[in-house]
């Protein structure tokens, strides 16, 4: 029972990483005098309706993993993120990661729109060598 609050607090607080990411973006955005950066051409993929798809990685769990697995998982996925030279968009430029839960055995990725194949196929990769999913796949939302 402890293991899953503490995954339900951190996913809580990369929640508020991300939401706390995004309204850094806003705020630049309306302030700056400078050009155009790079990022403000991302945007957020929010539905598949949407026309400008974003690319997704997702991985179906295997059956014995833990909460505690998924959670570290996507731990290290946002600190890999992090650790880059681009500190609005991260090294994968990501969206969103999250975890649907246990029950439904699946952990979804979100680029934003502007990610490179490259991205893709690193995290990709990721999600694969950790060997906690039964398959991998690439998708457009």
């Amino acid at each position: 029972m402890k293991l899953r609050a503490i995954g339900k607090l951190i996913s809580l607080a990369l929640l508020a990483l991300l939401i706390s990411l995004v309204i850094l973006i806003i705020r630049d955005l309306t302030t700056s005098t400078s050009p155009i950066p790079s990022y403000a051409s991302a945007f957020i993929c929010s539905s598949p309706s949407d026309t400008r798809s974003c690319v997704a990685v997702e991985g179906k769990t295997v059956a014995t993993d833990t909460d505690s697995q998924i959670t570290r998982f996507l731990a290290s996925v946002w600190m890999k993120n992090s650790n880059s030279d681009s500190p609005i968009l991260g090294a994968f430029d990501l969206q969103r990661c999250e975890n649907s839960g246990i029950s439904a055995g699946k952990v979804e990725c979100v680029f934003f729109s502007n990610a490179t194949r490259h991205d893709e196929a690193v995290l990709n990769h990721i999600f694969r060598t950790s060997r906690l999913f039964v398959t991998v796949t690439d998708t457009r939302i």
